[in-house]
């Protein structure tokens, strides 16, 4: 039940979502060569201790850490149920490549190749990390974060939901950004706050009789903790689920990312067991993160799988009781009931104030002021050169264009205002819009100069189109020359037109009319005889 909810959240968080050359051989990892057993004094192992000393992961509690009541509920399925992550930091085992699967938190196993290869890291061939369904001692659907170390020393490589099903190939699904060994490691493959898979995790030797935790905590608790609202994460996460939203608790301060701790004065002596001892030192010098939601009530902090073996079945092993532990069960469930219902959220920490503690050499923890305990050393060996940087990638194709350019009518007269009007398309002529063009002019074809009257024309049209309106001078009959440019952008290719040739004319001068010629004159009607008189008779 517990690993469907967990795949509800999960696989919503990533629904609302979207990486050697020199070879180098560390020691290999071993129970009894891990964690806090080491003496500070020799300088750190990069593979048992990693990250910067400045890396949050490293960083214990200042003495002017302001603490805010975080309120975390009882939890009332299971004291503990692990949930732990991957990790495989052997740079010279042999180079595997780990294939796409998209079974994530539903009823697939994991097991399988579903799609093409999503990174070759080195792996050993007898690591075996069972998928869904098939037995994990992490429950049906394992959240299953890996940080897997490249063979170049440096590059940590972090996925999720990983699997090795026996005798198949690796498999994974979603891939996030990489972190350096050496470098402050925040980020990771946490789907519910981008956090680190390997900063954080108790490793192997540490939490066994006379261990120590020398660094902070990772949480994988019940969001009915958590204050809702898709906004509800705090630095370092940069994310929050999508199940953000229906996130269950009431204090603002108590958020993904939020940093938790008890107080100075927890009474840490009053707990029944030497493991609650340890985690108690561990959530009082350093706190822990809430990285996930666990989708039920249970406590949990993260914990290391690896091929070197797991903490798990060495807590068993050490302690003669079980890691998982049912609510009350026994003195560690009591004791981490206890630890976890008196958390503080270490309320003034955000990336400028790490960024005075970076700084500090040392000299001030998280939340400012005077450190519990003292920093990290520095590591005990010589880091190998981190690898070149890739080269840069080229610059994707560009698609070809053309410019058609025409006047409205030529030959024109001079001062006479002519349409010039084109088109921009692509290589398989279609039109290419949005973009502007320029008009260049010459006199003589050879020496050109942007044009004066137009100049740029406004934006293409969606069919591609420009146009605007010019006259052409000069005097006399004579030719003038113009062109169009596109400078071309990310996308579309620079391209120039033909050159229009335009012939300007002057105005042609009418001769004045000539007069009117005047009409012949009327000629005279014939003499008419006087009227003579009768003779009379």
């Amino acid at each position: 039940m517990a690993g469907i909810f967990v795949g509800l959240i999960i696989a919503a968080s990533f629904a609302f979502l979207t990486a050697h050359q020199d070879r180098l051989t560390f020691s290999s990892l071993t129970p009894n060569t891990l964690g806090g057993n080491n003496p500070a004094a020799s300088g750190r192992d990069p593979l048992l201790w990693p990250f910067s000393r400045d890396s949050i992961w490293n960083l214990p509690i200042g003495s002017n850490a302001r603490y805010v009541w975080a309120g975390i509920h009882h939890a009332t399925s299971m004291a503990y149920f692990t949930d732990a992550d991957i990790l495989v930091l052997q740079p010279s085992a042999p180079a595997t490549t780990v294939y796409a699967n998209y079974d994530d938190w539903g009823a697939g196993t994991r097991c399988s190749a579903q799609g093409g290869a999503l990174f070759t890291a080195p792996i050993p061939a007898d690591f075996v990390v069972p998928g869904s369904h098939q037995g994990s001692p992490d429950g049906d659907t394992p959240n299953a974060a890996a940080a897997i170390l490249a063979a170049d020393g440096h590059t940590i490589i972090q996925t999720q939901p990983f699997a090795r099903c026996a005798g198949q190939s690796p498999t994974s699904h979603y891939m996030f950004g990489s972190e350096d060994l050496y470098g402050t490691g925040e980020t990771g493959s946490h789907g519910g706050s981008g956090l680190s898979a390997l900063g954080g995790t108790v490793r192997l030797g540490e939490l066994v009789p006379g261990g120590t935790i020398r660094h902070s905590l990772k949480l994988n608790i019940d969001s009915a903790n958590f204050y809702p609202g898709l906004g509800g994460y705090r630095w370092p996460a940069w994310k929050s689920d999508a199940g953000g939203a229906g996130y269950g608790g009431s204090i603002p301060e108590v958020r993904m990312g939020s940093l938790l701790a008890p107080k100075p004065d927890f009474p840490i002596d009053t707990l029944e067991t030497e493991p609650g001892k340890i985690v108690a030192a561990a959530f009082r010098d350093y706190g822990g993160y809430i990285v996930d939601t666990s989708g039920w009530s249970i406590y949990n902090f993260v914990t290391e799988r690896s091929p070197a073996g797991s903490v798990q079945d060495e807590f068993n092993k050490a302690w003669g009781y079980s890691l998982n532990a049912g609510v009350g069960a026994n003195g560690w469930a009591r004791d981490l009931d206890k630890i976890f219902t008196n958390l503080y959220v270490v309320d003034n920490w955000d990336k400028a104030t790490w960024q005075t503690v970076s700084v500090s050499n040392g000299n001030v923890g998280v939340g400012l002021g005077t450190p519990r305990v003292g920093w990290a050393p520095e590591f005990g060996q010589v880091p190998p050169p981190p690898p070149p940087p890739p080269p840069p990638s080229p610059p994707p194709a560009l698609t070809g264009t053309t410019i058609t350019l025409t006047t409205s009518k030529s030959p024109s007269e001079i001062n006479e205002t002519v349409a010039v009007s084109g088109r921009l398309t692509d290589a398989s002529g279609s039109p290419v819009a949005g973009r502007v063009v320029s008009l260049e002019w010459s006199a003589d074809q050879i020496t050109w100069y942007p044009e004066g009257q137009i100049g740029q024309f406004s934006a293409a049209d969606t069919n591609g189109a420009f146009s605007d309106h010019m006259a052409f001078r000069g005097s006399g009959d004579h030719s003038e020359y113009i062109r169009a440019r596109f400078v071309g952008d990310a996308t579309f290719a620079t391209s120039l037109s033909s050159v229009v040739t335009q012939a300007v004319v002057k105005l042609a001068v009418s001769a004045p009319p000539s007069p009117p010629t005047s009409p012949p004159p009327a000629a005279e009607p014939p003499a008419t005889p006087d009227r003579s008189e009768p003779a009379p008779t």
